[in-house]
């Protein structure tokens, strides 16, 4: 019968040691899985914040050459004509023609009213 008693006692530490390393080998399993859950969720949420990123660059392309596109003389002078009734002059109405020496004069007026 000591046998028998010897053989259980033997066995209970061996168990002991099968669950423990069967309890650590859920565990890791456990936790494998979670994280590989993990890094596919956030691998499917990085394509999309890319593909949103592509989206909105596009976006930001087109509205630039929008911008361009309307800051062009030939659109602008096209509306101010139609919308404002504006014509634009090729040759200016009147010339104004200045003697240079009365323009001298003149400009000696001015800065010597300015530098005092």
């Amino acid at each position: 019968m000591k046998k028998n008693s010897e053989k259980t006692k033997n066995r209970k530490p061996v168990q002991l040691i099968f669950l423990i390393s069967v309890f650590f080998v859920f565990l890791i399993t456990l936790l494998y899985v979670g994280l590989k859950l993990e890094i596919e969720r956030l691998t499917k949420e990085k394509a999309l914040l890319e593909e949103s990123l592509l989206a909105k660059k596009n976006k930001t392309t087109m509205l630039l050459v929008e911008v361009q596109r309307n800051e062009t003389e030939e659109r602008i002078s096209q509306l101010a004509e139609s919308k404002l009734g504006m014509v634009k002059f090729s040759e200016p109405n009147s010339l104004i023609e200045i003697d240079s020496t009365k323009l001298d004069q003149i400009t000696k007026i001015i800065n010597s009213r300015y530098e005092q």
